[in-house]
């Protein structure tokens, strides 16, 4: 199988240096569909940038987050979770109370201490927003696309079926599960990567943002699959770019 149709080798700057996994998949997506450079000098100014479309205060971005910013800049997105619809649409109009009861849902017991009010805090920390009343309503307007109740085997088609040069995919799962490797920390060892495709002999093609290096690491598919389980609500972004723009 020609690994050429299916992704852009010089979307990685060689300067990069690590920040945070999010925002660094972030950069990686502006410069494969865009032809940007962006690294390390940019981080903040991106950073705000993101931030620009949201009410919340949290240091860190999420799937949610990054579909919203990619729909303002004209690319196809649409969102995979294992959340039901009826869960999903409530959130939007719920109290905050409310909203938090169905996101400790979706969140083994274990992690429940990261949870703090309307954010989940973790041991460094830094701080992810899990209700964020502007963004919701934002997302609602937006053009993001969404597929509710979506299995692991789902998500794993969908890859398959869709992935080309023109496509990325952002995936949400437990990184020490990822890399076969024991948790440091009682936080949730929750993380973004890239993957660009799943080969012929079912390796899902990721690119790590932050350790191990270098890139791309071909890992089992149900390795990566069961890294998804992990976390609050397995979730996967499809990120397409608009035919008129090729």
């Amino acid at each position: 199988m020609d690994s050429n149709k299916f992704y852009k080798p010089d979307f990685l700057p060689q300067w990069m240096m690590i920040w945070y996994c999010s925002l660094t998949v972030m950069l990686w997506i502006l410069n494969y569909f865009f032809g940007t450079n962006f690294g390390s000098k940019d981080n903040f100014d991106i950073l705000s940038l993101v931030k620009r479309w949201r009410s919340g205060t949290a240091d860190l971005i999420d799937i949610d987050e990054i579909a919203l910013f990619l729909d303002r800049m004209y690319l196809s997105c649409e969102i995979f979770t294992s959340m039901n619809e009826e869960d999903w649409k409530k959130s939007f109009d719920w109290t905050k109370e409310e909203k938090l009861a169905i996101f400790k849902k979706y969140t083994k017991p274990e992690f429940h201490h990261n949870i703090q009010w309307d954010k989940r805090v973790f041991e460094s920390g830094m701080s992810l927003d899990i209700i964020d009343d502007l963004l919701m309503q934002r997302l609602k307007q937006s053009s993001v696309k969404f597929s509710y109740n979506v299995s692991l085997a789902n998500i794993a088609d969908n890859i398959k079926q869709n992935q080309w040069v023109w496509v990325l995919f952002v995936l949400w799962l437990n990184r020490s599960i990822l890399y076969n490797k024991e948790s440091n920390s009682s936080d949730w060892d929750g993380h973004l990567v890239l993957c660009t495709w799943i080969d012929d002999n079912n390796n899902c093609i990721i690119y790590e943002p932050i350790d191990p290096r270098p890139n791309p690491h071909y890992i089992p598919t149900e390795r990566v699959l069961r890294a998804m389980t992990d976390i609050w609500s397995h979730s996967m972004l499809m990120i397409k770019d608009n035919p008129d723009h090729q």
